[in-house]
């Protein structure tokens, strides 16, 4: 894979497809946690809204959208996703400023994330501490835990 995306280091089960440029896998920490809560700065879904587009969250107006996993045991965060505002990059929003993504019908919040990336080659990816310049086209997260077997979508 030539392109730096967010979340590869703690993909597990991976499955790349180079046909469809896609990568998929399952998210653990680096302590062997499996369990993760998710944080995001778009919008909330409203009881009217999760009649039409399920529990996903969307971007809210100009803002950027950041998707962040912690895992549960050991509090570590991981990037998911974060929209690429007038292509200049990602500018990851401040991790105090994000909202937990809760399900209403869970009363346990720890997921177990499954993600899908798909992607557009690109020659060069540069990475910095805050602005990370994208090298996918798109992300799907998931998540389900015990209560929820079924995947909960979360974003796509």
């Amino acid at each position: 894979m030539k392109m730096a995306l967010p979340a590869a280091a703690w993909l597990v089960n991976r499955r790349e497809d180079d046909e469809f440029e896609e990568l998929r896998g399952d998210l653990r920490c680096p302590c062997g946690c499996e369990t993760f809560r998710v944080y995001h700065s778009g919008k909330r879904p409203n009881l009217l809204s999760r009649l039409f587009s399920g529990f996903r969250i969307w971007p809210e107006g100009a803002k950027t959208l950041g998707i962040l996993a912690k895992c549960s045991a050991c509090g570590r965060g991981c990037w998911l996703h974060c929209d690429e505002p007038e292509g200049d990059g990602w500018q990851l929003p401040e991790e105090d400023g994000l909202t937990e993504f809760i399900h209403p019908r869970l009363h346990d919040q720890r997921l177990r994330i499954s993600l899908v990336y798909y992607w557009e080659w690109k020659d060069e990816v540069d990475v910095s501490d805050r602005t990370w310049h994208i090298g996918y086209s798109g992300v799907f997260v998931y998540g389900c835990n015990d209560e929820h077997p079924k995947q909960i979508g979360i974003f796509d």
